[in-house]
């Protein structure tokens, strides 16, 4: 009977000749055998039927991903009771191991290796934007070149979204330049500024808060005008900066930076005189050099009675 149903169960799955269905009923074992070697190649099955190459006919290999293993489901299951964790311990509670900086106890290398520079977490980073992307805009026509072309100008054409502190013209597609432009951002860098004025173009650096930026930006929401400020310290350094690229500057100077304004001129050129890297080595090269003696101190003599 056994027999039986296993020859029904095979013949249901694969398809025989008459020939061999018969010796698999004549019940002999060597008759089973014998027929599976007899199977002819050839024969069709599912497998290899060629499915149309659509969305409905694609699915993954059989056993690309692994069933999980039900943990905790007896002893019986193999993975019951402790469910592999073993016996105690900080790693066989729910959550528990430890980090992956831990280095059992000994110092971590985030505390061996030495500090170095600084990480400013409220640099201010003006908003940069390509010239490329400024030409495309006035291409379109978002933009009136023949106007000057200011911050909101830039914003209300769709070149940016979001500039907290400020725009900076930066320098590709500068052979997209055709005309002459007139900027007024916050920084741009000295490629940008010689682009342009050999078009006949200018640039003027305006020093503004980013609540100021905002008032030029969006100013129906702004019914009084703000003051205007005057910078700290390393934002004059900064424009003065800019202004030596070549762009006109506009800010509140301070009083202390009029009146130090030659001196600092006076000991940039002092500076540049004295040093001059790498320093030349050849015979001669020190005879202009600017040589600053000691003083002579007369010697003192403490006699100690």
């Amino acid at each position: 009977m056994n027999l039986l149903l296993k020859a029904s169960q095979y013949i249901s799955r694969n398809s025989f000749p008459v020939n061999n269905i018969r010796s698999l009923l004549q019940g002999s074992v060597y008759s089973f055998s014998s027929c599976i070697k007899q199977r002819p190649n050839d024969v069709p099955t599912h497998r290899n039927e060629l499915l149309p190459f659509t969305l409905n006919n694609l699915w993954n290999n059989p056993g690309y991903r692994r069933k999980a293993k039900k943990l905790g489901r007896g002893i019986g299951s193999g993975k019951g009771k402790t469910a592999g964790k073993g016996t105690n311990g900080h790693n066989s509670r729910s959550g528990g191991g430890v980090s992956p900086r831990f280095e059992g106890g000994q110092t971590p290398w985030f505390r061996r290796l030495p500090k170095l520079g600084i990480t400013r977490i409220n640099k201010e980073r003006p908003k940069a934007i390509n010239m490329s992307l400024i030409m495309y805009a006035i291409h379109k026509g978002r933009i009136d070149s023949t106007k000057p072309i200011t911050i909101k100008v830039l914003h209300d054409a769709g070149v940016f979204s979001t500039a907290k502190y400020g725009v900076k013209l930066v320098g590709r597609g500068l052979k997209t330049i055709d005309r002459p432009l007139h900027f007024e951002v916050s920084d741009a860098s000295e490629n940008v500024i010689k682009a342009i004025k050999e078009k006949g173009g200018s640039v003027k650096c305006i020093y503004r808060t980013p609540l100021q930026i905002r008032e030029h930006v969006f100013p129906q929401n702004y019914p009084i005008n703000l003051r205007s400020t005057i910078p700290p310290k390393r934002i004059v350094k900064k424009m003065e900066n800019i202004r030596e690229r070549g762009a006109e500057v506009e800010f509140n100077v301070p009083k202390w930076h009029e009146q130090n304004v030659k001196e600092i001129l006076e000991d940039k050129k002092i500076k540049e005189e004295e040093f001059n890297l790498p320093v030349p080595r050849f015979p001669g090269s020190g005879k202009d050099k600017i040589r600053i003696r000691k003083p002579i101190l007369p010697k003192q003599i403490n006699f100690k009675i």
